[in-house]
């Protein structure tokens, strides 16, 4: 088959997640020949999109302020942008595997990741993939991203992320303010009101990367290759036009 065709059969799955029997239809070829291809050309991508280009490599803060959109203004020391998501995983036989993968939030099993974005909308940062039991926490601790952070950096999250006892000395944590006395003072309320126009960004480049297909349910039979897949994904991403206008 030629190169261009086994491009564009990965595309294929990974955009579409069409099945198996539908690809090897219409390129032409047997079932085992769609898997190997898609497992080496995902692997090629993989090292050139990833690892060429964004493993260890989170923007500094001073590159970030060369591109701060309007919305971030008031965090000009922002230099990653946190939050999980979740990938569907079908269901192992062992119960064991099935309780370390099950989410509560989402009410099966599931595969999780950290994914981090700049101030500007692009991902810079995407971890392996965890158990969907494993709290955002422990991820945040244990996938690399804390020690790519330097003094003088802050990290903004959503208000479930309670990672300021494990950050790096001099790195602050900026989240939404947590409801004590019953009512937000007005302080409380803008501040939250711009954290909030600030994440919403953050969330549209993950739902971006939702739209590749593949990422709703992985046959659990990919296991071994879901963290390339997951980081294909984000690195085909990062190749689209830009989340905000005001950077295109």
């Amino acid at each position: 088959m030629p190169l261009i065709d086994q491009l564009l059969l990965t595309l294929m799955k990974l955009r579409l997640n069409c099945g198996i029997l539908d690809l090897a239809t219409r390129f032409n070829c047997c079932r085992a020949t769609v898997t190997n291809i898609f497992i080496t050309i995902s692997s090629a991508l993989y090292d050139i999109l990833y690892v060429g280009m964004m493993e260890n490599n989170i923007p500094s803060r001073i590159k970030n302020q060369t591109s701060l959109p309007d919305c971030f203004q008031p965090f000009p020391n922002c230099r990653i942008v946190l939050d999980c998501t979740e990938v569907a995983v079908s269901n192992t036989e062992r119960l064991d595997t099935q309780s370390h993968l099950y989410s509560h939030y989402k009410g099966r099993t599931t595969l999780k990741a950290l994914i981090g974005v700049a101030p500007n909308g692009i991902i810079t940062f995407a971890s392996d993939l965890y158990g969907g039991s494993t709290s955002d926490k422990a991820i945040t601790a244990d996938c690399g991203v804390l020690q790519q952070l330097e003094p003088g950096d802050m990290v903004m999250a959503d208000k479930g992320f309670t990672i300021r006892d494990i950050l790096p000395e001099g790195v602050s944590l900026n989240i939404p303010t947590f409801l004590v006395n019953g009512q937000f003072t007005m302080e409380e309320i803008n501040h939250n009101r711009l954290v909030a126009s600030a994440r919403i960004h953050v969330e549209r480049s993950i739902q971006r990367l939702k739209t590749f297909a593949i990422l709703t349910y992985i046959p659990y039979q990919y296991k071994k290759h879901v963290n390339k897949i997951l980081k294909v994904c984000v690195g085909l991403t990062n190749l689209q036009k830009p989340i905000l206008r005001e950077i295109a």
